[in-house]
């Protein structure tokens, strides 16, 4: 019997679904930091589900306690978080926390904290090795990239740093240079990106009534200059 449970428990572990924890992390003691819902990762998530409905586990995070707290109950196959002015240092210092339990594990950043000059960029992962990838511009359309290019390549984070990536950008550490993938465009339609709020993405957010909820009336530059 013993031989028997031990073999539906290992075909169960087999049909698990890809981990993936989000986070657009804000600090707080007495106040919050930034007290606002976290509609960015709110679209990447609904966008994610949407064109990888039965793929992938997605669970969003605004609280580094929380994260912290789910990394040590369950490690997540891919951690992504933002990364701004307000939160890089958090930011960084959770994946560091994450990459010190699983090495293995994939670490996506996104956000407009990241340097614009080549140079700086290069310093900037070989400094954070705790980053794999970092997402530019609108994250929604590169991260699905990444998530494609991580079910095809069965997984291995070694397989997938080999190649560039649409809308990213990495380093590759054996050689000490950056391989970055071409820009994708916006979409035509916005409304391409499914809303987090229809989705009931943001319903927690709702019921902690901590957060003030925020919506997104434009996207990018109106001016075609």
């Amino acid at each position: 019997m013993a031989d028997i449970t031990t073999n539906e428990h290992t075909k169960d572990l087999s049909q698990e679904k890809p981990l993936i924890y989000i986070g657009d992390l804000t600090h707080y003691t007495n106040v919050i930091s930034i007290e606002y819902f976290p509609l960015g990762i709110g679209y990447i998530t609904a966008y994610t589900k949407k064109i990888f409905p039965e793929k992938f586990d997605i669970e969003m995070f605004k609280f580094p306690d929380k994260l912290f707290d789910a990394i040590d109950a369950k490690l997540p196959d891919i951690l992504a978080l933002s990364f701004f002015a307000w939160n890089r240092n958090l930011s960084l210092m959770v994946a560091k926390y994450y990459k010190e339990r699983k090495p293995d594990g994939l670490v996506i950043f996104g956000g407009p904290g990241f340097p614009s000059i080549l140079e700086e960029q290069t310093n900037f992962f070989k400094t954070n090795k705790q980053v794999d990838i970092f997402v530019h511009h609108d994250g929604e359309f590169a991260f699905v990239e990444v998530l494609k290019t991580y079910l095809e390549k069965n997984n291995s984070k070694e397989e997938i740093l080999k190649s560039p990536i649409d809308g990213c950008v990495f380093l590759d550490m054996n050689r000490g240079i950056l391989v970055k993938g071409k820009d994708i465009s916006r979409p035509e339609d916005i409304d391409d990106i499914p809303s987090p709020y229809l989705t009931g993405l943001m319903d927690k957010y709702f019921d902690n009534q901590i957060l003030t909820p925020i919506i997104q009336t434009t996207r990018g530059c109106p001016f075609r200059c």
